[in-house]
């Protein structure tokens, strides 16, 4: 039998003519990759059934099966469909096609047993008109379930694959009413296509699943008329398609899972036509994760173009233009800025890929990933700026340091100015050492590597402690302490509460003028000890407090240029959470400001409190 096959992609072609050769049989298959030149084929050679790709260069669709069928009528054709297409197929057949096949669904059998049955079914149709011992040799191999049916719904003639699949002989099948021996019912389905060719006369195909007859089947039923037209009797058959239903709905759960599968990724996927600029598919959509709401928007266009970051579009659009003249398959990707709904700029990175190509290797299509990684970007501005800061802020009580030491040594300077640069190096040395231990204290604390070594912390003592020993920075500024009678000691690292306390009477001394008060005060609460510093500097402007634990956060001082990293109140406040307690502050533009912290009391003494 020869077979000429009309379809313009290599791939499945080949993939056909493998088929086919691994049947064994005697097909003869020639291919032609457009309807023209398959239409100039069939003109000059003999073909016994073709193989219709709908989609093709010069042609598309069902006309591309009425042209065919225009000049061939003779010949039986098989639709060959994409899943995405395969209505186009049952209309195919509607219009005269034998039948249609889904490409990726078909093995090597069922496609053999198609071309067999389609060439069959032709010489039926013609068969019937022209000798019954033909027509009844033809019924009878053909492997569908067929039945002749009267108007009456009664069965005139059955083939043996549907005697077999009845479990009845083919000659008692005669004169059952086929609701009944095909349904197990007493009256007529609803989706009866018989009944429906009994009122128009004309052919109706319908999909169903019987499990009388255990399975699927596509059924169709064909009209027989007398000369007059009138209508006597249809030709039902039955194409047991329940194997093709399986790998349907085994293929659709694939489809759903990797949709699933791609919905739950928090980057945005997609699939875009390059030849016409347009989103073919997309997760969801990355306006809805930047919080926009596409039904809102008249111009797309425009509108992507209004959010992107100045000269960050014409990188987008460089890169679209490079991609559509790539050669090879390399994955390329891109950083541009988009504004958020909220009016912040984030950043996303696009992984980009060529997707598909036509026959000629241009790029059609392309896939993309978009992942926002402005969380990264904010950390690698962090981290460049802690790396500037830290540079900056070492060097000048180093440098300090260094020149004091340097100037005391010289020879001839008087014991007075040795003092005094002795006292400057010392100074230069505790601003130093107060920027390690806050450093030192941070690089624990985000390894989970800090270890609080509790005991009974007498706070009054420690009080005095620390203003004696920061004397030389309070500057003429006086330290009232008052600490409640009934309180004698809590429980807490010893060490990282004097850091605590370091840093927030460093804080109260830098933006309070000279002369003024600094208190620290202590207060017991329901199982917590309140500990407070104030100060009657500057203040803190209202919309700052929401940033002020946050790192490299300084506030601008009035009173004098502010030196330091940020860093004193993040590492009190981890301090604080790490003892258990909470950290806030309290302050009046002008009037000055108190920072709280608590400490639970009634948590017991441990030797080491180690945090994970």
């Amino acid at each position: 039998m020869k077979v000429l096959l009309v379809e313009d992609n290599p791939g499945d072609a080949r993939l056909v003519q493998e088929m086919l050769r691994e049947t064994g049989s005697d097909l003869i298959i020639d291919v032609a990759e457009r309807l023209t030149s398959g239409l100039k084929h069939l003109a000059g050679s003999h073909v016994d059934i073709i193989l219709l790709d709908l989609n093709l260069p010069d042609s598309h669709g069902l006309d591309t099966f009425i042209q065919l069928q225009q000049q061939f009528s003779h010949l039986p054709v098989v639709i060959m469909t994409g899943s995405i297409d395969e209505s186009l197929g049952v209309q195919a057949v509607q219009l005269g096609a034998q039948d249609y096949l889904v490409k990726g669904q078909v093995d090597r059998r069922l496609l053999k047993r198609t071309l067999l049955y389609a060439v069959e079914r032709k010489q039926s149709e013609e068969t019937i008109l022209r000798a019954k011992e033909e027509w009844e040799l033809t019924f009878d191999t053909v492997p569908d379930l067929i039945a002749i049916i009267d108007k009456q719904h009664r069965v005139m003639r059955v083939n043996k694959a549907m005697a077999v699949r009845l479990g009845i002989a083919p000659e008692k099948c005669v004169g059952l009413h086929c609701y009944e021996a095909m349904h197990g019912l007493s009256s007529p389905p609803e989706f009866c296509p018989h009944s429906l060719s009994c009122q128009d006369s004309k052919e109706h195909m319908v999909e169903i699943e019987e499990p009388h007859l255990g399975g699927n089947f596509l059924v169709s039923t064909t009209p027989m008329c007398d000369k007059n037209g009138k209508f006597i009797c249809s030709v039902h058959v039955a194409r047991d398609i329940t194997e093709r239903k399986r790998a349907e709905e085994e293929l659709k759960e694939k489809e759903q899972f990797l949709e699933r599968l791609a919905e739950l990724n928090p980057a945005v996927i997609s699939v875009n036509d390059l030849k016409n600029n347009r989103q073919i598919y997309s997760s969801r959509s990355g306006m809805s994760v930047l919080g926009y709401d596409l039904t809102q928007i008249q111009d797309q266009r425009k509108f992507l173009e209004s959010i992107f970051f100045p000269g960050d579009l014409n990188k987008m659009i460089a890169a679209i233009a490079d991609l559509r003249k790539a050669k090879d398959n390399q994955i390329r990707d891109i950083e541009v800025r988009i504004k958020a709904a909220d009016g912040r700029w984030r950043w996303l990175q696009i992984v980009y890929v060529v997707f598909k190509r036509d026959l000629d290797g241009t790029p059609l299509q392309s896939m993309s990933v978009a992942r926002d990684i402005t969380g990264r970007k904010e950390v690698e501005q962090l981290k460049d700026e802690f790396i500037g800061m830290v540079s900056h802020e070492i060097r000048t009580p180093l440098t300090v340091l260094i020149g004091s030491l340097s100037t005391a040594m010289t020879e001839g300077i008087s014991s007075k100015d040795t003092r005094n640069m002795m006292n400057a190096a010392k100074e230069g040395a505790e601003s130093l050492n107060n920027i390690v231990n806050n450093l030192i204290e941070l690089s624990r604390y985000q390894s989970n590597r800090l270890t609080l070594q509790k005991e009974e912390v007498n706070i009054k003592e420690l009080f005095k402690r620390l203003v004696k020993k920061q004397s030389a920075l309070l500057n003429n500024r006086h330290v009232i302490i008052n600490v409640s009678g009934k309180l004698t000691t809590v429980p807490a690292d010893k060490m990282r509460i004097e850091l605590i306390l370091t840093n927030l009477l460093s804080n109260a001394v830098k933006y309070s003028p000279e002369g003024t008060e600094i208190s620290l005060t202590t207060k017991k609460r329901s199982g917590v000890v309140e500990i407070g510093v104030s100060d009657h500097g500057v203040g803190i402007p209202a919309q700052k407090l929401v940033d002020l634990f946050q790192p490299f956060e300084r506030l601008e001082n009035t009173l004098k240029q502010t030196k330091g990293l940020g860093l004193g109140l993040l590492v009190c406040k981890r301090m604080v959470e790490a003892h258990g307690g909470k950290i806030w502050v309290e302050s009046e533009p002008g009037k000055g400001s108190t920072f709280f912290f608590t400490l639970p009391v009634n948590s017991g003494v441990k030797d080491q409190d180690k945090l994970i």
